[in-house]
């Protein structure tokens, strides 16, 4: 039995991991610590609840609509580096908005404030999450390949997973919560 070549490069496969690993710590950081974040600052916790359920609504509606976009799209670069590139700036830019709420507005306008960067920044993961996935079936046809690109990524989601838990708590009591997330 003779042992199919790899299409894709050591480097490639090291930085699929590696953008998996970048765009879930903010993942992580949004979905485990945002709500605690939103609180402190003043956010009633029914208002948030308010707020995640209507960004999640939001989620439901632009998910299929952003897989369309992706399929349909014909770009300069291809069909999902580009969406990826836009996702790398706009994940860390959209999480780094979300903890940036001075806490002396309005309650009203910090309920705007969550909301709107809420739903910006999840625009944004999609672009990375729908182009991510699917990249690794264009980028080789070997099963087993993607297998690998697969659990490259998985190694990088549960390693940022670990890192935003054990760092946040660590962090954000001493520095707070805005340069917490800058830092990650």
């Amino acid at each position: 039995m003779t042992k199919k070549v790899m299409q894709t490069t050591f480097g490639e496969r090291f930085l699929y991991g590696l953008y998996a690993f970048g765009a879930i710590l903010s993942y992580y950081a949004i979905y485990s610590y945002l709500q605690l974040y939103l609180t402190d600052i003043g956010i009633s916790a029914a208002a948030v609840g308010v707020i995640f359920i209507i960004a999640k609504v939001w989620d439901a509606v632009n998910d299929p609509m952003f897989g369309v976009i992706v399929d349909k799209a014909n770009l300069k670069g291809g069909k999902f580096i580009p969406w990826l590139k836009i996702g790398a700036v706009a994940i860390p830019l959209s999480t780094i908005l979300m903890f940036l709420i001075p806490s002396k507005l309005p309650v009203a306008v910090k309920i705007i404030w969550a909301l709107v960067s809420y739903i910006i920044w999840d625009l944004a993961y999609t672009m990375y999450d729908a182009p991510i996935s699917a990249l690794a079936t264009v980028a080789t046809d070997n099963t087993n390949e993607r297998n690998k690109l697969y659990a490259i990524a998985s190694f990088g989601v549960y390693f940022g997973g670990i890192l935003v838990a054990i760092l946040v708590p660590m962090f954000y009591p001493a520095i707070g919560w805005s340069f917490t997330i800058i830092v990650l």
